[in-house]
């Protein structure tokens, strides 16, 4: 995703109820957040991704748009044909 110009935003490490999480890799924004019962119920490996922030109208607008829908989307298929 970073090669595709998206930039990781650190709003989830800001020391403020319901955020305070451990960023794990700053330059990426990969965080520990070990309680998301999705990824801790999952029987398989799992991963959460947050593209955009809906509440913050930019992003909103943004996500909104095919051409982000499809940034996102190769950016994912990349980073799996990539790990292989």
């Amino acid at each position: 995703m970073l090669k595709k110009g998206f930039v990781p935003t650190l709003h989830h490490a800001e020391p403020i109820a319901g955020e305070n999480r451990e960023l794990l890799i700053p330059d990426k924004g990969i965080y520990v957040f070990d309680d998301l019962v999705v990824l801790k119920t999952a029987m398989s490996p799992a991963l959460l991704l947050e593209a955009a922030v809906i509440v913050n109208p930019d992003d909103d607008a943004l996500a909104s748009t095919d051409t982000f829908r499809l940034a996102v989307a190769e950016s994912v298929y990349e980073m799996l044909q990539n790990s292989r």
